[in-house]
């Protein structure tokens, strides 16, 4: 195959920043501001003809109702020594809870059928953090499986809460294909944006499989142009993308891209850079038939012409 292409959005709202939220959290990330950035990247996906995987935080997607119903499974958790929803509780007690619930963002993302719904957790707990059990991640996991009951979704790949992957074995217990893998081990912000001047960056190879999970590829992070990042011109963003994806067609590897929607919120031009981005995959479909899949898709495919060991 002439290279693969994958993109894929961890969707969170506040829970992916459920230990550290601001007042800069509270006033960017809305409900009205989430939906207006799953729009807009859905309208550019369509355009471009490529399909996603949405990876939800499922606590992410409930109804004011049904959150009511879940309230035995968002209880407090203690990670690393502080419980995980202390900011939950006092936006529950304001009676504020505008961006941590978003049920329109996943129907959204399902009335276009190209698109992958896939698991990001139930409320986000990483799971490598002091304090989280093996029992708290069945618990995670089960959770977020009774709300894709609830929702009619298969689930069939997983993204771990802040990439820390751990537990995968309960994973197969139920029903998924396949997980993305953790990118290296960061080293401070500084380092990760010296590795955005990497003009030469490669694709990554195809994993082996182990106990029936298709690792799939971890990827790299888009440029979200905020803060500091926004110091990075926007041609080296492209030029590192424009490598990978070369990379990949003449190597047959994998191109995975990942981000956050909300990225775009506070972020706007993260927009334009991938805008950029899915452009270059375009024309690399286009001239050497790049594949453009799911999350999903590739583990199908991996599970049927399984790569060497």
């Amino acid at each position: 195959m002439p290279g693969t292409f994958i993109i894929s959005f961890d969707c969170e709202g506040k829970w992916g920043m459920a230990d550290r939220i601001t007042a800069h959290h509270d006033r960017v990330i809305t409900r009205e501001a989430l939906i207006a950035a799953y729009g807009k990247i859905l309208a550019l996906l369509t355009a471009r003809e490529i399909p996603a995987s949405f990876a939800f935080v499922m606590a992410f997607v409930l109804t004011d109702d049904e959150r009511r119903d879940f309230g035995p499974e968002l209880s407090d958790i203690t990670v690393n020594g502080d419980n995980w929803l202390r900011h939950y509780r006092a936006a529950e007690l304001r009676g504020n809870l505008d961006g941590w619930f978003c049920p329109e963002a996943l129907e959204l993302v399902r009335r276009s059928a190209q698109h992958e719904v896939a698991c990001h957790g139930f409320r986000h707990v990483p799971l490598s953090e002091p304090g989280v059990s093996r029992t708290d991640a069945e618990a995670e996991i089960s959770s977020a499986a009774k709300v894709a009951q609830l929702k009619g979704i298969n689930l069939a790949t997983f993204v771990f809460p802040r990439n820390q992957v751990r537990h995968v074995e309960v994973l197969r217990a139920y029903g998924y294909c396949g997980y993305r893998t953790a990118p290296p081990t960061r080293r401070g912000r500084l380092s990760a944006m010296l590795r955005e001047f990497h003009l030469r960056q490669k694709a990554q190879d195809r994993l082996a499989i182990t106990d029936e999970l298709v690792a799939i590829p971890a990827g790299y992070f888009l440029n979200w142009r905020s803060g500091p990042r926004r110091l990075i011109p926007k041609w080296v963003t492209a030029a590192r993308w424009r490598a990978i994806i070369n990379d990949a067609v003449n190597n047959d590897r994998v191109a995975h891209v990942w981000l956050h929607p909300h990225n775009i919120i506070d972020g706007p031009e993260t927009f334009d850079v991938l805008d950029r981005l899915l452009m270059e995959v375009v024309s690399a479909r286009r001239r050497s038939g790049m594949q453009t899949i799911t999350q999903a898709t590739y583990c199908q495919q991996a599970l049927c012409n399984p790569p060497q060991c």
